[in-house]
């Protein structure tokens, strides 16, 4: 639950943030873990970056995996159902740790 309410929050360490207190034009804030050259924001994070699509293949429906797209993104995080809102909790936190460890 912490992990979602972070994500929801921008809480988080994902570049959109990080760029914002070190000073970062939005357009550079891009995803180092991938060759998409995106701004690695929440929706990238969540439906697209290459480096968590077992983690997301494992927690999120295919609807959500196979083009992703904004409006789907937005479904996702406004879903009420608990199962739902369970498995996106579980995958923002697994997805976090990948991160987290690959960052250091």
């Amino acid at each position: 639950r912490i992990a979602l309410s972070r994500f929801r929050l921008s809480s988080h360490k994902l570049e959109i943030e990080r760029g914002r207190y070190h000073n970062i034009d939005g357009e550079n804030r891009i995803c180092k873990f991938c060759n998409f050259k995106a701004i690695e924001n929440e929706y990238h994070f969540l439906l697209v970056c290459p480096l968590y699509r077992d983690i997301r293949k494992q927690s999120l429906t295919s609807y959500y995996c196979s083009w992703p797209t904004i409006n789907k993104f937005e479904t996702l995080l406004s879903k009420q159902n608990k199962k739902v809102i369970t498995n996106l909790f579980k995958h923002i936190y697994h997805a976090m740790n990948l991160r987290n460890l690959l960052d250091t």
